[in-house]
C-alpha cells in the first residue's frame, strides 16, 4: 500500500490505461458506427450481404461488375469479367455462403445503347464465377430493375420487369423467374398495364419463404404500391394501402422467421414499416425524415425477428439508422454530408449471424461501408469512431493528474523547522 501512495502517477496511469480499454471493449460490445470509404468513383447503386462468418460481401454495378469484400480479412476489390455494360442489379447469398447476382446489361457504343436489353444471373454456386442470360425480351435499362432472392436449396428467384414503349408512355410485364437447376421458368404476371413516367413504376423486391413461396412488392408510380404471392398455388395481387406520397425508388421486403412479410417505404415526411397480416397490412410510423422525404430505404431482419432499416434523408443529407431490436423504435444518425441528390444517394443493409447492422450507401458522390461490428478489416475505422469517447477519458485523466501533482508537491513542500514561522 505504501508503495501506490509512493507513486501517485503510475495509480492514474494504470487506472486510465484499464479505463480506456474498458471503454474500447464496451464500445466493442454495445456498438458504435465506423465507416470506411471505398471504391470512390466507381459504379451505382450498391447492395451488401453477410455471410455466416459475418464478413460482407458488396455488388456494385455500372459500366463494369464490381465486387468488394472483407472475406479475406482485409477490403479486397474484384471486377467480375461481364463483356457488356452493366446498369444496375441486386445481390443475394444462400446457406453456403454463395453468391448470386442479378444485373440488366446491354452493349454500348457512344454512349448509346445498341443491343436488346438483357438481364443476367452471376453465382460462384460452384466455386468459380458463372454466368447465364435470364431474358433478353428487351427492356429500358434506365426504367427497369430487378431483385433476388434465394430460396432454402441455393435456388436463385428473381422478380423485375420488361417495358416496351408506346408513344410517349413505357407499358411494364411484371416478370418472376425461378431458377431449377440450370434452367429458368419464367412468370409473367397478369397486372394491369400500367403506363410509367418515372423510375418508380418499375422498382420491385423479392423474399422467399420457408416452404420457397415467392413473394413480391413493386412499386407502380411514386405513389402507389402492390404486393404478389403464389403462397396458395397461384398468383395473388393486392395493392398497398395509404402510400400516397411514398419513395419512388425502393420496394425493400423480408421475411421473419414465422414468414410474415415485412415492408418498409416513405410516406411524406414519414418512414412506415409494415407487416402483412391476413388479407391486410398492419402499419407503423417509426420515424420522421423531416423533409418533403427521402431518396432510398432498405430493409432487413435478423435471427430474433429484430428489424433494421436504413434510409438516406435527402433533404438532411443524413444516413439513418432504426430497429426495434431493443424493444422500441430507435433511430442513429450513422452519417451526414452536404447533398444527397436525386440519383446518385442509395443505401442498401444487411446483418451477419451477430445481428450487427452493415450498411453501404452513396453520399455526397462517396460510397461508404458503416457498421457497428468490429473486425480486423474494420479495427482502424473502429479506433478511429472510438477517438471522441476516449478524447473525453483523456480530458479526465489530465483534470485528474494536475489533482494528483498538486497533491503531491503539498506533501512533499518542507515543513518549517521547530520554532520558525510557516511562511
Amino acid at each position: 500500500m505504501r508503495s501506490l501512495r509512493a507513486r501517485p502517477f503510475a495509480v492514474l496511469a494504470l487506472f486510465t490505461a484499464i479505463v480506456m480499454f474498458t471503454t474500447l471493449g464496451g464500445l466493442a460490445t454495445v456498438g458504435i458506427w465506423s465507416t470506411h470509404p471505398f471504391g470512390a468513383g466507381k459504379g451505382g447503386a450498391p447492395s451488401i450481404v453477410v455471410d455466416s462468418r459475418g464478413q460482407a460481401h458488396i455488388f456494385v454495378p455500372w459500366g463494369q461488375l464490381r465486387y468488394y469484400t472483407t472475406a479475406g480479412g482485409q477490403w479486397a476489390e474484384y471486377v467480375l469479367p461481364e463483356t457488356d455494360f452493366v446498369f444496375h442489379g441486386s445481390i443475394a447469398i444462400d446457406r453456403e455462403d454463395r453468391l448470386h447476382v442479378a444485373y440488366a446489361t446491354a452493349k454500348v457504343v457512344d454512349n448509346r445503347i445498341v443491343s436488346n436489353t438483357s438481364l443476367r444471373y452471376a453465382t460462384n454456386r460452384a466455386g468459380d464465377w458463372s454466368f447465364q442470360t435470364v431474358d433478353s425480351e428487351g427492356f429500358d435499362p434506365s426504367l427497369a430493375a430487378e431483385s433476388i432472392a434465394v430460396d432454402s436449396t441455393g435456388n436463385a428467384r428473381l422478380s423485375y420487369s420488361t417495358a416496351t414503349l408506346e408513344g410517349s408512355d413505357y407499358y411494364l410485364t411484371r416478370k418472376y423467374a425461378a431458377r431449377v437447376g440450370e434452367v429458368w421458368k419464367i412468370d409473367e404476371l397478369e397486372l394491369y398495364p400500367y403506363a410509367i413516367w418515372s423510375h418508380g413504376g418499375a422498382v420491385t423486391g423479392i423474399g422467399v419463404d420457408a416452404q420457397g413461396r415467392p413473394h413480391i412488392v413493386y412499386a407502380f408510380d411514386s405513389f402507389t404500391m402492390g404486393y404478389a404471392t403464389n403462397r396458395t398455388g397461384s398468383w395473388e395481387f393486392a395493392l398497398i394501402p395509404t402510400i400516397e406520397g411514398s419513395s419512388d425508388l425502393s420496394a425493400p421486403i423480408a421475411l421473419d422467421s414465422m414468414d410474415r412479410v415485412h415492408i418498409a417505404f416513405f410516406r411524406d415526411r414519414e418512414v412506415v414499416h409494415a407487416v402483412r397480416e391476413g388479407a391486410g397490412w398492419r402499419n407503423e410510423t417509426i420515424e420522421q425524415t423531416g423533409g418533403i422525404g427521402a431518396r432510398s430505404i432498405s430493409l432487413t431482419i435478423d435471427r430474433s425477428d429484430n428489424v433494421h432499416i436504413g434510409f438516406v434523408n435527402r433533404d438532411l443529407a443524413q444516413v439513418v439508422y432504426v430497429t426495434n431490436s431493443g424493444g422500441s423504435w430507435k433511430s442513429t444518425i450513422v452519417d451526414r454530408g452536404r447533398d444527397a441528390s436525386y440519383g446518385t444517394s442509395w443505401v442498401s443493409i444487411a446483418v451477419g449471424p451477430d445481428a450487427r447492422p452493415r450498411m453501404v450507401y452513396n453520399l455526397d458522390s462517396d460510397r461508404k461501408y458503416a457498421t457497428t461490428s468490429v473486425d480486423s478489416a474494420l479495427l482502424a475505422d473502429f479506433t478511429v469512431a472510438a477517438i471522441p469517447y476516449l478524447l473525453g477519458e483523456a480530458v479526465v485523466a489530465v483534470t485528474a493528474a494536475a489533482f494528483v501533482w498538486r497533491s503531491s508537491r503539498k506533501r512533499r513542500a518542507p515543513r518549517p523547522a521547530e520554532g520558525q514561522p510557516e511562511s
